[in-house]
């Protein structure tokens, strides 16, 4: 196996994990039952340069590229549907009542 072949092989791989890490953001979300603690801006940029990657990769004709862009834009995608369910639903709730103390 030539260097070029094993470095696309590892670029796969290692490109298919990050493809799949928005997913841990997402589980993170689920268990807290919230998403003010990540930023919107951080996702909606990775989000992009998924696309902006993904496009590219179908452009030059290359499947691993596309291909990987392509599971990151699905996994990004639900982890800021996610985020953006949990941050709607946590503005939606009435504040609490203050109480005086006399």
């Amino acid at each position: 196996m030539s260097v070029v072949s094993a470095l696309a092989v590892i670029a796969l791989v290692y490109g298919s994990i990050t493809a799949v890490s928005p997913l841990l953001q997402l589980r993170r979300i689920r268990q807290v039952r919230s998403s003010r603690d990540v930023s919107m801006a951080n996702l909606a940029i990775f989000w992009v340069s998924f696309a902006v990657w993904g496009s590219y990769g179908a452009a030059l004709g290359n499947l691993p590229m596309t291909f990987v862009n392509g599971v990151a834009l699905v996994s990004m995608s639900a982890t800021l549907g996610v985020a953006l369910h949990y941050r709607h639903q946590h503005q939606a709730k009435p504040p609490e009542p203050v109480t005086s103390e006399s």
